[in-house]
């Protein structure tokens, strides 16, 4: 075959190829020799008609199967031929063939995007991290308090913290009265519903009805009622209020670390606590200075993504979530692009981590393949024996040990960076009224 490649960008290449007249009839008279067999064409035995009687019946259906099966066949050949490792499948732009002459195909194709990693190590990342206190635990220790609370019904008028059990009603565009909550239990102080919410509620009492205002909705409320009022902005509502409640809590000793089926002393209760929110900001932390490392990364080594590679991992991504043989047309368009730029990031990161284990080293045990092996294991909830059995295929040393590796490349680079304190951004419209 005569092969000519043309380079349309830093990832696409088309490839036009072409079949000799006397390969491409052979091959395409294998199709028809199969229709032949199966076919009864009158005035000849089952599977004796000549064959350009079965192309003039069959031609256009056998064509599309000579296409189908055997175009993919030429460019595999070719690729191995000369060598080039698609970023993904290939596809068909344009045929020529009469049946007659030469077979001429345009193929387009991606290949992965070539780039020198510059500007990685040493940087300077302005993030802001997150920092530990005694609050936080504070916090942590009274909602355990107050999931062991002691409810009961207060007389008076409702305060800071104190329970409110209500009816919350909102008009729709209509005039019409619809429910959202009933027997909603309310927090005063959460601000889950707003500040005003919160506000409007001090002082309430059994039987009282007020209006005031919700800033924000439960997620499934605004799904629940979506198709006959928009919550996704505030709404004036009503609120019958059923019953205020006060919260005993309990005393943070060692009866209540008990309680929690955990923990034996409060001390023991409160080391625990400590230790997980310090890991939690740890790994905050951890994922506020990667996220920001690779924005810069990206930033200085712009690069092009094989666009082949963008759509596969979007339909992909899109069959998880639905059945996209059901979906809309302009629906799914609209699902893909809003699935681009996510998918675009994620892309350009596994380049980058590819290219960096090129450039850095790291050392991985055999104990730190188990360790991995074991921790998996454990976010499966199975046994280790069981685990590994059930995924032999994934968890081949190579991969685990390559996976590993670029953790560690990727954790020491970050290391490597200076942590610095993000530039206030200055309103310069404010900044303009305060000079006048």
């Amino acid at each position: 075959m005569q092969v000519e490649i043309k380079e349309i960008s830093n990832c696409k290449r088309e490839l036009y190829a072409t079949v000799e007249s006397n390969r491409a009839k052979e091959d395409y008279q294998k199709i028809l020799m199969k229709y032949r067999k199966s076919i009864v064409v009158h005035g000849f035995r089952k599977g004796k008609a000549p064959l350009f009687m079965i192309d003039n019946i069959y031609g256009k259906q056998a064509l599309e199967e000579y296409y189908d099966e055997y175009l993919p066949k030429y460019f595999d050949e070719i690729i191995k031929d000369k060598n080039i490792t698609p970023a993904a499948r290939g596809s068909v732009k344009k045929v020529e063939w009469d049946k007659k002459s030469d077979m001429n195909i345009t193929f387009s194709y991606d290949i992965d995007p070539e780039f020198e990693l510059t500007d990685y190590k040493g940087i300077e990342l302005a993030v802001k991290l997150h920092e530990f206190n005694e609050e936080q635990v504070n916090f942590a220790l009274r909602k355990i308090q107050e999931q062991f609370a002691n409810v009961k019904e207060k007389e008076g008028p409702a305060e800071e913290n104190n329970l409110v059990v209500c009816n919350i009603t909102v008009i729709d565009k209509n005039g019409k009265k619809i429910m959202l909550y009933n027997n909603k239990t309310y927090k005063i102080g959460s601000n889950k519903f707003g500040k005003q919410f919160d506000k409007d509620l001090i002082g309430v009492k059994k039987f009282d009805k007020i209006k005031t205002v919700i800033e924000y909705f439960d997620k499934d409320i605004i799904e629940k009622f979506s198709d006959i009022v928009d919550l996704n902005e505030p709404k004036n509502v009503i609120v019958d209020v059923n019953e205020v409640e006060i919260e005993e809590l309990p005393d943070l000793d060692d009866e209540l670390a008990k309680d929690t089926g955990e923990y034996e002393t409060i001390d023991e209760m409160k080391h625990a606590i400590r230790k997980d929110i310090q890991n939690d900001i740890e790994n905050l932390n951890s994922k506020i200075k990667e996220d920001a490392w690779f924005n810069y990364v990206i930033e200085k080594n712009n690069f092009e993504v094989p666009e082949s590679k963008v759509e596969q991992l979007a339909i992909r991504n899109l069959m998880n979530l639905v059945d996209i043989k059901h979906l809309d047309k302009s629906l799914l368009e609209k699902y893909l692009e809003r699935m681009r730029k996510p998918i675009i990031e994620k892309l350009k990161r596994d380049y980058i981590i590819e290219k960096l284990t090129e450039l850095e080293t790291a050392e991985v045990t055999d104990e730190e393949i188990e360790n991995k092996i074991i921790k998996e294991a454990e976010e499966h909830q199975m046994d280790l024996e069981k685990f590994k059995k059930v995924y032999k295929k994934q968890l081949k040393r190579d991969v685990i040990e390559k996976l590993l590796k670029q953790e560690k490349i990727l954790k020491n680079v970050i290391n490597s960076c200076k942590i610095v304190e993000p530039k206030e951004e200055i309103n310069t419209d404010k900044a303009n009224q305060q000079e006048e």
